[in-house]
């Protein structure tokens, strides 16, 4: 009996052992994975994580579920395993709903919610999809912007292609490519997509310049001389800046007016700006900063354009010997190319079997005089034409020809060989 109640009181006091070691590990040892870390914060940030909330630090860790949320005038920037880079503005909410992991393919997927504000995105290894709560944005190795304001949600695309569409009409979705954007408001089926205006992108570009050019955190002022020695290479990783920004020895993004920002754009002050004196390539000319169809253009024989690409054009004729099949030049020896020529292999080349006509003959691809014909009864060639010839042997009664007759073995002018009765006039 005493035995018994021995191994009672055991199992009490070990219960509240257990009890006691369970409250004193950190929450993190039961969270998810750690996705990435805090590259920079600008301002004040918060994370809330197991019902728990907490300023956001420069360096710290980030777990799947975490919420990451920026106040006024503050701006956050996360880095996550993949290699995806995150910007938030000021008053944005975001949630880590799903992730792949740092070692995913661009068949795994990885799932922000952004709840409130403006996030720039630059997926990295795993595709990546940013939710509103109406709208969904599912890029492929891309950079983009989403914003959720007022229940209206939009992207505009930088480089590469993002799949929108709505949750209230799954079965519209849009396809939008670099330069364009699209929104939706009140859950509405948008129209179609814009071309990017120089006046977004400003506003875009702010995103993430206001987080490249303050890398400093506001909220570890206890730990700053502590961490000063660290935090001087802090971003020497961090070459995510803007399409016409460059890194400078400071490791902060500035402008870069020669960097080449894609079709019909230029860099200008730092950003892209429209640029319709550039060539698109075939088929296409620049029109407000986007590649739009040029069917004026002339993209070689045998083809024309239509709807921004070149197709196979037959009608038009290649020259000489040859003919357009496939929107190719191909040869045509049906081809006639002219007199002492004939077509072979798709080139003219000398035929001396064709016939000039009289007094003439066909040498080397050209018609010469040939002297050696008879062009008839008192008439020779000479020079390559036929001349009366006075002096040629001819019977006696012999028609040379119209007012000629042949008399005394001679050819004699001067004779109508059917003279009219005045009577039938």
């Amino acid at each position: 009996m005493v035995m018994k109640m021995n191994n009672v009181k055991l199992y009490k006091y070990f219960s509240f052992f257990l009890l006691i070691f369970l409250f004193c590990i950190p929450s993190d040892a039961f969270n998810s994975e750690k996705v990435g870390t805090i590259l920079s914060v600008s301002g004040a940030a918060t994370i809330t994580r197991d019902n728990k909330t907490f300023d956001a630090i420069k360096d710290d860790p980030i777990y799947k579920f975490d919420t990451i949320e920026t106040l006024e005038n503050s701006r956050l920037k996360l880095h996550f395993s993949d290699d995806s880079i995150i910007s938030l503005t000021e008053n944005s909410r975001l949630v880590i709903k799903k992730y792949s992991g740092s070692e995913g393919s661009k068949k795994d997927v990885s799932v922000l919610e952004l709840l409130n504000g403006d996030l720039r995105a630059v997926s990295g290894r795993s595709s990546l999809e940013v939710h509103t709560p109406n709208a969904v944005a599912a890029a492929r190795g891309t950079e983009f912007y989403v914003w959720m304001c007022d229940k209206e949600s939009g992207v505009a695309v930088l480089q590469g292609e993002v799949e929108f569409w709505l949750m209230e009409h799954p079965d519209w979705r849009e396809i939008i490519k670099e330069g364009f954007t699209i929104f939706s408001r009140n859950n509405e089926q948008p129209g179609f997509p814009s071309p990017i205006t120089p006046e977004l992108i400003i506003e875009l570009e702010k995103i993430s310049n206001d987080i490249s050019n303050d890398n400093s955190n506001d909220n570890s002022n206890d730990n700053s001389n502590d961490n000063s020695n660290d935090n001087s290479n802090d971003n020497g990783d961090d070459t995510h800046c803007g399409q016409c920004e460059v890194l400078d020895d400071e490791n902060h993004c500035v402008p870069d007016n020669t960097m080449d920002p894609g079709p019909c754009q230029k860099c200008s002050n730092g950003i892209p700006v429209p640029d319709n004196s550039e060539d698109p390539g075939m088929c296409k000319k620049c029109l407000n900063g986007s590649p739009v169809s040029d069917n004026s253009e002339d993209p070689g024989r045998c083809k024309k354009c239509s709807g921004g690409s070149a197709v196979p054009d037959n009608s038009e004729d290649p020259g000489t010997c040859l003919k357009c099949s496939g929107g190719n030049s191909v040869p045509d020896d049906l081809e006639d190319p002219g007199l002492c020529k004939k077509c072979s292999g798709g080139s003219a080349v000398p035929d001396n079997l064709d016939d000039p006509g009289q007094c003439r003959k066909c040498s080397g691809g050209n018609t010469v005089s040939d002297d050696l014909q008879d062009p008839g009864i008192c008439y020779k060639c000479s020079g390559g034409n036929s001349v009366y010839d006075d002096f040629e042997h001819c019977s006696d009664g012999d028609i040379c020809s119209i007012n000629d007759r042949c008399q005394g073995g001679g050819c004699k002018g001067d004779f109508d060989p059917s003279p009219i009765d005045p009577s039938c006039i």
